[in-house]
């Protein structure tokens, strides 16, 4: 899958605090924040699902019913 966070935005590791920046969707201004290591660790893991979680994605035929309009 998609991981939560791309490895080029986070900006370096000093063992301690974790500086990472991101681009804020309500305005598109790039913010950077730098937060301890176990705090970053603690906003990764949120996003792991649940062991046997079943994903679901929508197929092909779903996104190409919706684009037409039929959905």
């Amino acid at each position: 899958g998609r991981p939560v966070i791309a490895t080029s935005r986070i900006d370096a590791y000093d063992g301690t605090s974790v500086p990472f920046h991101y681009q804020r969707h309500e305005d598109h201004e790039t913010v950077t924040e730098c937060i301890p290591a176990i705090d970053f660790i603690k906003r990764l893991i949120v996003h792991i699902p649940d062991r046997h979680f079943k994903m679901v994605r929508p197929s092909e035929t779903a996104l190409s019913f919706q684009a037409s309009g039929l959905a």
